[in-house]
């Protein structure tokens, strides 16, 4: 009885010692060693510093306090949506803008390799759309979602979003400006965007904790999701740094100095010679055979005719009266004889001799001559050198034949 009092004696002799010291080997506890993942929730740790690392740790105390409230939820799939639906809006307007471009001055409509391309991803992009809110959607209310959602996430990013800002780069390098207002709309969709993503990583790293806790499901640790969540940072860092390359590219334009600014062209210098007294009038006795042709400048019109265009009509007239004529947009001069006939070339040229008085090139005052294409004009497919990767022009050899232009020719 005696020994059986002893160690019942310092049974409770340990009780007591375990109670005065529990504070203190719980602060050496909290302040070495979080412990596992898998511990279970104790009210008595609540408030400690274990708490609130793990909180730190969970990087939104937010997320986990409201995670299963139905207003947190709301607004959570309402941004995800809105920012899919501004995505694969913006992705087709763009489409449309750009396979409705025209031939004008200096640019015309893009490669059609990536005409396509921009229709591929749309597509694409639209089945992406409905996976991936049908996904968030069972994800955020349910808990249960279809797929893995951040295998969706994953292809959403590498299959439609990037892909789709590198053809925008792409295009926007050899523009002077945006190509469409809806290339603009797309990088700032997709930097918010990409802000939507982490704030979803966020709900999702919240989740992870609370499962482990309940140690209901198994650990997403392994090395497929690592795998997913590395291409998901590295997709989304992608597309952010290659959204404000594409606002840089399309709301920046490079001075003739060599200087860059802000601000996007509007146009190009217009009635420069629209006053009769700019143009020489050469009086004849009489005239045998002539051709007229009148020219009309067509304004710029964003997106489908940037830097606008110029339209023309031509009529040759002899003695029997005025005659149609067909021109030859040729790229060489010389090709203007076809089968003996000679053909009226028009086309596009650059001359740094310009005269404001004659149209013929005077090497003295007693001497004019005709301009010479090898010697005095520069061709336009080499003169135009366009966006920050200095592209050739896409524009029109020359000017667009319009039958419904008046011709004054009686």
């Amino acid at each position: 009885m005696a020994g059986e009092g002893r160690y019942l004696l310092g049974s409770t002799d340990n009780v007591l010692r375990d109670r005065s010291t529990g504070t203190i080997n719980k602060a050496a506890e909290d302040g070495i060693e979080l412990g596992p993942r898998t511990i279970q929730h104790d009210q008595s740790v609540e408030g400690t510093s274990y708490q609130r690392i793990k909180t730190t740790v969970g990087c939104c105390a937010c997320t986990e306090t409201n995670r299963d409230k139905i207003w947190f939820q709301i607004i959570l799939f309402s941004f995800v949506l809105l920012f899919d639906v501004a995505d694969m809006f913006s992705d087709w307007s763009l489409f449309c803008d750009v396979i409705k471009i025209k031939s004008g001055l200096v640019f015309g409509p893009p490669e059609t390799g990536i005409i396509y391309a921009l229709l591929c991803f749309s597509v694409l992009g639209t089945i992406t759309f409905s996976v991936e809110i049908v996904n968030v959607w069972l994800e955020i209310f349910y808990h249960q979602p279809l797929i893995d959602p951040e295998l969706v996430c994953m292809c959403t990013v590498w299959i439609e979003d990037v892909p789709q800002i590198i053809i925008n780069i792409f295009i926007a390098l050899c523009r002077e400006y945006a190509i469409s207002y809806y290339q603009v709309v797309k990088a700032v969709v997709i930097i918010l965007g990409s802000l939507t993503r982490v704030l979803m990583a966020l709900v999702r790293f919240v989740d992870r904790q609370n499962d482990d806790e309940t140690e209901d499901k198994p650990s997403k640790t392994g090395f497929r999701h690592l795998f997913y969540r590395v291409f998901i940072m590295l997709g989304l860092f992608l597309l952010f740094f290659s959204s404000i390359a594409i606002c840089f590219l399309t709301l920046f334009e490079h001075t003739p100095d060599g200087y860059i600014k802000f601000g996007t062209p509007k146009g190009l210098y217009h009635g420069k010679y629209e006053r009769p007294s700019d143009c020489e009038k050469f009086l004849r006795s009489e005239t045998t055979n002539s051709v007229i042709i009148q020219f009309s400048l067509i304004p710029e019109k964003i997106p489908e005719l940037a830097f606008g265009d110029i339209h023309y009509n031509i009529q040759f007239q002899d003695q029997a009266g005025c005659h149609n004529v067909i021109p030859q947009p040729v790229s060489d001069i010389s090709h203007r004889i076809e089968g003996g006939d000679y053909h009226p070339v028009i086309h596009y040229y650059k001359t740094y001799n310009i005269s404001q008085t004659n149209h013929l090139v005077w090497e003295s005052e007693t001497n004019p001559r005709f301009y010479h294409q090898k010697t005095d004009l520069t061709d336009i497919i080499s003169v135009w050198k366009t966006g920050f990767a200095f592209c050739e022009s896409t524009g029109s050899l020359a000017p667009h034949e319009d039958s419904s232009i008046d011709v004054n020719c009686i």
